[in-house]
């Protein structure tokens, strides 16, 4: 099949990507934690990975990269497969099998796709599923139009909820940060990804990891019960109404530092710290 937006290439072989003995241990142990003992093809391809060609290449591997990408020569092929990074190949293996859920920062293609993918993973691992009743609760407010929130803050808002109830299991919601604007989420025990597994330009880290995770914040949120009071920056006054949605940037013992997340403009200040005129979504 021809395919339109097939990146141009050169009939001649360039310099092959590789990847060192210390990224290879990284590799293996990050894969570990995603897949368990379940990953023979996916350990036996990154020892490989340097000495790929067309000829050695696992059939699933092949497979899995022909389910993304078409080519009109073998030799295209090759020079696509020796250009390729590793973690572009691994990316693609794990969510083709389902180990892996790789979602737009805008948004899910269908309503439920995260939640559907952890009981999924939950199941494999012979674990009960979970309801999600406080995320339950938060959409049928959106959905009653009692609140109002950009698909793209209810995602991280999602994320922060489901990790929560996670973690009453032993497990954590992971992303793997390429940094590109997906979020490639995986599930695995919590406090399973180290140190040892950051890789550059690959971090696997925590929903709570926002130096690492790439979300680029701490999802801590709230929502207001009245209204309340916002001492802006340059000291100026807003006032939000009920049922306001707000991420906490900062907390001390008198103050939170808020930023509202409402299809109004945003309202960034300080509010006090008194668990009156708010509740702690997340």
């Amino acid at each position: 099949m021809f395919n339109f937006f097939k990146k141009s290439i050169s009939k001649k072989e360039e310099n092959k990507i590789t990847i060192t003995k210390i990224e290879i241990i990284k590799y293996k142990k990050l894969m570990k934690a995603i897949v368990g003992n379940r990953g023979d093809t996916l350990y036996k391809f990154i020892d490989e990975y340097n000495s790929r060609n067309l000829k050695n290449i696992d059939v699933e591997i092949r497979s899995t990269i022909l389910k993304h990408h078409t080519y009109d020569t073998p030799e295209e092929f090759e020079i696509d497969l020796f250009n390729t990074y590793f973690s572009e190949l691994a990316l693609m293996y794990l969510e083709s099998k389902g180990y892996m859920l790789s979602v737009n920062w805008q948004g899910e293609d269908s309503e439920g796709d995260v939640e559907q993918f952890v009981n999924s993973v939950l199941t494999a691992k012979g674990e009960k599923i979970i309801y999600f009743d406080d995320l339950l609760k938060l959409r049928k407010r959106i959905a009653d139009n009692e609140i109002c929130v950009y698909n793209s803050d209810f995602l991280l808002i999602k994320l922060k909820l489901i990790d929560t109830e996670l973690k009453e299991w032993g497990y954590s919601l992971y992303l793997i940060n390429d940094n590109s604007d997906i979020y490639h989420l995986f599930i695995a025990e919590t406090v399973a990804i180290t140190e040892d597994e950051k890789i550059i330009n690959f971090w696997a880290a925590d929903v709570d990891d926002y130096k690492y995770n790439g979300l680029g914040r701490k999802l801590n949120s709230g929502i207001s019960t009245h209204k309340l009071t916002v001492v802006q920056e340059d000291g100026s006054i807003k006032e939000i109404l009920k049922n306001t949605m707000f991420f906490i940037n900062n907390e001390t013992e008198t103050e939170l530092e808020i930023e509202t997340i409402t299809c109004e403009d945003t309202i960034k200040g300080k509010i006090r710290n008194n668990n009156i005129n708010y509740e702690i979504i997340s």
